[in-house]
């Protein structure tokens, strides 16, 4: 398979923190946006530390965009094969940091159903995400380079039918549902979020490998075909990067 090359708008900010705000700004300006246009917006959200920061300066909403919540329409990147109160769980994650703290009531919530059959939730997701694109998909990224759940080396890495796929991390027992390539690749946007110093030699695989027709790093597989990415690093992961692009901002 081979990618059209690509060129992130890459955000480095001056700190962990700023890098939330800078983060959440976006993020909030996305929606206001959307939903001024299209009346709504399709959210895809993350798992992960570095999300539920910037889920709970969403929900806090000081010096942000007001944002009419009850216009978006929640979605996941990916979810482990957990009940929604498993401690494993994104839903429960996004529930604790940003559905329960809005203050109005969020828009539907399309929750993965982990605790199916992998593969009947994966259908069924499917057929809930339907074909409209979605606005916005948020990703953290592993240090392995795996995005959602889709993982180095992974057969489903080669899957361009499906919008919706099952996986299971190499590492550890969960098997995961997941949003596929295809999918990622209809989003009219995407926005990694990505901190620390153990991930910045794979930052800076990441954005080089944006310009190669045949990555090799599941984050750098990420194209989408009408839309743009957007990486927001803290100075730590942005360490190896030997020199701002002409697309990079730093806040």
């Amino acid at each position: 398979m081979r990618f059209m090359p690509l060129t992130p708008l890459l955000h480095i900010a001056a700190s962990k923190e700023a890098l939330v705000q800078g983060a959440a700004d976006f993020v909030a300006e996305r929606l206001v946006a959307c939903i001024g246009a299209r009346g709504c917006c399709r959210l895809a959200l993350a798992g992960g530390q570095t999300p539920r920061s910037l889920y709970q300066r969403l929900a806090a909403g000081t010096d942000l965009p007001a944002i009419d919540w009850s216009k978006v329409d929640f979605f996941f990147s990916d979810e482990r094969c957990v009940p929604p109160d498993h401690a494993d769980s994104n839903h429960r994650m996004a529930r604790e940091s940003l559905f329960e703290r809005l203050p109005i009531a969020p828009g539907p919530v399309h929750r993965i159903v982990g605790e199916d059959d992998p593969r009947a939730a994966a259908a069924r997701y499917q057929i809930e995400l339907g074909e409209t694109p979605l606005d916005l998909v948020l990703l953290g990224m592993g240090s392995d380079g795996h995005i959602a759940s889709l993982f180095p080396r992974g057969r489903e890495l080669n899957e361009w039918q499906a919008r919706v796929v099952v996986t299971r991390n190499p590492l550890v027992a969960h098997r995961r549902v997941t949003l596929s390539l295809r999918a990622l690749a209809e989003a009219r946007a995407v926005c990694f979020v990505v901190t620390g110093v153990d991930k910045a030699a794979l930052v800076s695989q990441v954005v080089a490998e944006f310009g190669s027709e045949q990555p090799t790093v599941p984050a750098a597989m990420v194209r989408p075909t009408s839309g743009e990415v957007n990486l927001f690093v803290d100075p730590l992961a942005a360490a190896l990067l030997a020199q701002p692009l002409g697309a990079t901002t730093r806040t």
